[in-house]
């Protein structure tokens, strides 16, 4: 008998509604023997904000509720978001699940309890379940005096899954790690992904960038590297079509995957069958072979001179002809960077691009490739 997993990516809900995807869908989810979802951020509480870079998020009270309306039964909490609102935040959301009959993975109390293996039984077969981030605020690490989420390159994470792998016949891998809105995962994600499976993962299945990328087979071991967003509830996102998938098993391998394609149509998430989008997909999947590093090259450049440079940039065009550059640069640099982007600690700015493997990954690439080409002009 074939067992199949339906695994969806971020799910952020803001405000009250009826449902969150259309008939076709939800049958499809239904239909499921297990459904997994990453919920991006935690339920409305009393929490306080931790101190980090970057947005804080939080959900309707009744989020859980539609999540679990829509077929839901296994939320990965292991992401950037989840502790936004601390202790508090995270305990509201935990507490929700547990009232609603919705497994958590990825997010806890202790390290021992984010990190612990969720084990279900399908048909003939055991399936274990775990998740982790990459290195975001809120995160385990062994320098962090406070956190909530497992951690992707922790130390135990190796043994972990092959330990874990032992206990269950097929153990999937929820990641939430990327650079955000690009079409190709960084070389280092595709090289840890597939080293998960080395260790014992059966697939690996992750989101974060908030669109889709492409996926791959390694070693008869399926590796999806972003499925985009599943119910995001703000309209100026990049990217509206979307995908999630379903793993096939029987009692003694994986079979097959089939890709279910929608797109959030008049507030909902609804089915579609797009030959347009098909074929972007198709497409995505291709970038990941013969032109990959090139492409890759091209977009880690891009991406540090729009995003990790264009701001400094600015604020010294802006006063190149003046006698007190220095000083009204660094006045400008404060005033539009830091205040305007609310960074209390203007170190958190520079431990968020060190600590999250993404940033540092595509600034050392671009740093390396700049030196590269200035070393060959002299």
């Amino acid at each position: 008998m074939i067992s199949k997993i339906f695994i969806a990516g971020d799910i952020v809900i803001f405000s009250e509604k009826q449902n969150i995807v259309d008939e076709k869908l939800k049958n499809i989810i239904e239909n499921s023997d297990l459904a997994i979802c990453n919920f991006e951020a935690p339920l409305k509480s009393v929490g306080k904000k931790i101190n980090k870079a970057g947005p804080y998020l939080f959900q309707n009270p009744k989020a859980l509720d539609y999540v679990k309306e829509t077929g839901f039964s296994i939320c990965s909490l292991a992401n950037n978001h989840i502790f936004d609102y601390g202790e508090k935040g995270l305990k509201t959301t935990l507490n929700k699940c547990e009232t609603l009959n919705i497994e958590t993975i990825g997010a806890d109390f202790s390290f021992e309890q984010a990190n612990k293996l969720l084990i279900k039984k399908v048909n003939e077969s055991t399936f274990g379940f775990l998740a982790f981030s990459e290195a975001e605020f809120g995160v385990f690490t062994d320098y962090s005096d406070y956190g909530a989420v497992a951690y992707i390159n922790h130390h135990k994470t190796n043994k972990l899954i092959t330990d874990s792998k032992k206990k269950v016949d097929f153990l999937i891998i929820i990641a939430h790690a990327g650079v955000e809105s690009v079409d190709l995962p960084l070389p280092e994600w595709r090289n840890r992904y597939k080293e998960l499976c080395d260790f014992g993962a059966d697939a690996v299945i992750a989101h974060h960038p908030h669109v889709p990328q492409g996926w791959e087979m390694y070693n008869n071991k399926p590796i999806f590297y972003s499925l985009g967003n599943f119910y995001f509830d703000r309209e100026n996102i990049k990217e509206d079509s979307s995908f999630s998938v379903i793993l096939n098993f029987n009692s003694n391998q994986f079979v097959d995957y089939k890709i279910i394609t929608h797109k959030k149509i008049n507030g909902l998430a609804c089915f579609i069958d797009d030959k347009t989008f098909n074929n972007k997909l198709e497409n995505l999947c291709q970038k990941l072979n013969k032109t990959y590093m090139t492409e890759i090259d091209k977009m880690v450049l891009d991406l540090y001179e729009k995003r990790y440079k264009f701001h400094y940039q600015k604020a010294f065009k802006a006063y190149s002809s003046d006698m007190n550059l220095l000083k009204k640069t660094s006045r400008l640099i404060n005033n539009f960077v830091f205040k305007k982007t609310n960074y209390k600690n203007k170190n958190l700015l520079l431990l968020h691009n060190i600590r999250i493997e993404s940033h540092r990954f595509v600034m050392q690439r671009a740093l390396h490739l700049i030196f590269e080409k200035d070393n060959r002009k002299q």
